[in-house]
């Protein structure tokens, strides 16, 4: 079910389930007065969503959240833009894993996930799966019943 524009403004909720960290998921509110909401995704500590991965960029990519113009005929939705050095990728419903330009505001769909980096060169020995971060961003909906979905990425789905 889709969330209207509410006292508290729009929901939207990140949902970490990566190799070498706890699953997780944290909500952010797009408040009715601000015109967008940008969450940043990286090792910073003043990252919104924090990895501590050294693979993941300080500043690796930022998630917007857009009010939209009523007036505009512009609806809510939410962007995507890869910031980092070692690259990002996207899979929405039905298709497959694919690369972000760098730079670049993408639109994204409620349930997309991400994996980060995408540019590794792992130690002999070391599993791809265990070092490469995954989230999903869930937005303008309600929490199903049962929860969000926990991201996985495995090495056979995405080669970079």
């Amino acid at each position: 079910r889709v969330v209207t524009m509410a006292e508290g403004g729009y929901p939207a909720t990140v949902v970490i389930g990566c190799g070498d960290c706890e699953w997780s998921k944290k909500t952010f509110q797009l408040k009715p007065q601000r015109r967008n909401k940008v969450i940043r995704v990286g090792r910073s500590p003043h990252s919104d969503v924090l990895f501590g991965n050294p693979n993941v960029s300080w500043n690796h990519m930022t998630v917007t959240l857009h009010r939209g113009s009523k007036s505009g005929g512009v609806p809510p939705h939410v962007t995507v833009k890869d910031v980092s050095s070692s690259g990002s990728a996207a899979k929405v419903k039905g298709r497959s894993w694919a690369r972000l330009a760098k730079n670049v505001e993408t639109p994204i769909e409620s349930g997309a996930m991400f994996a980060l980096p995408v540019r590794i060169k792992p130690k002999v020995g070391e599993d791809l799966e265990k070092i490469r971060c995954t989230f999903s961003v869930y937005f303008f909906e309600e929490e199903p019943a049962g929860g969000w979905k926990a991201p996985s990425i495995s090495s056979k789905e995405y080669t970079s």
